[in-house]
């Protein structure tokens, strides 16, 4: 018995001995990887403060550079390098790609410029100063950037109108070709022939009238005026369309795009 416990005490010593050698060892390991890894980063830092270093992060920038602000970083780059390494071989390479980032920035802020002007002219209903700057800056949009701008300005641009049928009437040659939006109440005979029906500034055949025609209004509300009279009481009906002036007289109507 007392054989086998100073077995087991000898072997618990030795475990214990090989345990703490392994922990030393790995512990000097690690510690020859920080000390690698920490020389490789001076080596990292000194090579970006020679003129091939510098120059190299510099061009990746340029490479990678998509926005006004990246691309003015960029040119910054270059020009600080030509301060560090006045008489390097790569001086000239920098100069070039200084002055291409430096356009790139200025195409941009160009570009950007040309938007806001645009949105200005828009909020002015200055629809001419918002079309020829789009053109201006046509050649430096993406194909569907152009397209999106060139959509919204018509979109501003052809929004209808509010007003009323009164207006309208009292103003009539201001209103001519231009996109209207009015509430009104409608006759409830309807000129199916013609796909024509009155519209009535207040009430059932109350106030102002004008000429409305449906024949350019979406299917579905063709079919209906079809079917259906209108209920001259109560309804009120939202109609968007364009006025247009009769040809063989002075009287005017509205062409509906739209009844509701």
């Amino acid at each position: 018995m007392k054989k086998i416990l100073f077995i087991c005490c000898i072997s618990c010593m030795l475990l214990n001995g090989c345990g703490k050698k392994e922990i030393n060892n790995l512990k000097t390991e690690n510690q020859q990887l920080k000390n690698t890894i920490a020389q490789l980063q001076e080596e990292i830092s000194s090579l970006k403060e020679t003129d091939q270093g510098f120059f190299s992060s510099a061009v990746d920038k340029f490479n990678s550079a998509s926005d006004k602000q990246q691309w003015q970083e960029v040119a910054n780059d270059f020009k600080v390098f030509g301060q560090k390494f006045p008489q390097s071989p790569y001086t000239a390479q920098a100069q070039s790609y200084a002055k291409q980032a430096t356009e790139k920035a200025s195409e941009l802020q160009r570009i950007d410029d040309g938007i806001n002007k645009i949105n200005n002219a828009i909020q002015k209903h200055h629809w001419k100063t918002a079309r020829l700057t789009l053109q201006s800056i046509k050649n430096g949009l993406s194909t569907e950037r152009y397209e999106q701008l060139k959509n919204y300005i018509y979109e501003e641009s052809h929004k209808p109108i509010q007003t009323t049928i009164n207006e309208i009437i009292s103003d009539k040659y201001n209103f001519i070709g231009k996109r209207v939006s009015v509430l009104a109440s409608l006759s409830s005979s309807v000129n199916r022939n013609r796909k024509e029906i009155t519209a009535f500034s207040s009430g059932c055949a109350d106030g102002s009238s004008v000429s409305v025609f449906y024949n350019t209004t979406p299917k579905n509300t063709i079919q209906w005026f079809t079917k259906n009279d209108p209920v001259c009481q109560g309804k009120r009906w939202r109609i968007v369309g364009t006025v247009e002036q009769y040809s063989n007289d002075y009287d005017i109507y509205i062409q509906a795009e739209n009844i509701q």
